[in-house]
């Protein structure tokens, strides 16, 4: 349909092996980012490593596919040495090895993006308004039912610039059957 074509060097298409590792290095930051997590229950080492995948797997990934202009290759193609080929030009690739400062920012955006904040971890969650927020959070999903809470404090200034106010948002994602909305509210709302 885009007249496109995955193959090896050689030209060949990938193998079905080759195929499904590929889609799983290239989809891994994205379906990891969208996973709904207790705070509670979920280990830190957890957190850490779907960090890693997310923000360093991912920021490296996009970095290539975006400024690696002479082979367009991203960590999921580099991983089986694929190309993305025009699909009327048949035949081996050839192209320029990659740009050694590509490999330099993708390893540092890796290290600052996916390994900086599972060394920071642990200070970040004892910083500022992070306690009280993960306390909220797990005195939340305490309730029962429920799949996933997250907290997030905020102040809404006016447009003219005077005052604050300070917002605590909430969010809740239930499993199986809702109870009724507003009593589950005002639980909630006692609760914090």
């Amino acid at each position: 349909m885009l007249g496109l074509r995955v193959i090896d060097q050689a030209g060949n298409p990938l193998s079905i092996e080759r195929s499904i590792v590929r889609y799983t290095v290239f989809c891994i930051p994205f379906l990891m980012n969208g996973l709904l997590l207790p705070i509670s229950s979920t280990p830190a080492l957890v957190m850490k490593l779907l960090g890693l995948a997310v923000f360093g797997l991912g920021s490296s990934t996009v970095y290539l596919l975006i400024f690696n202009r002479s082979t367009r290759q991203g960590l999921h193609d580099l991983s089986v040495r694929s190309f993305v080929a025009e699909a009327q030009n048949p035949g081996p690739v050839f192209v320029k090895p990659i740009w050694d400062v590509h490999w330099v920012v993708a390893v540092t955006l890796f290290l600052l993006l996916g390994v900086g904040p599972m060394m920071m971890g642990s200070w970040v969650v004892n910083w500022g308004p992070f306690p009280q927020m993960f306390a909220d959070a797990r005195l939340v999903e305490g309730l029962g039912g429920l799949q996933q809470a997250g907290v997030n404090s905020s102040t809404l200034y006016s447009s003219n610039g005077t005052g604050g106010q300070k917002i605590l948002e909430i969010t809740i994602r239930q499993m199986g059957k809702s109870p009724d909305e507003e009593v589950f509210a005002a639980s909630v709302a006692r609760l914090i």
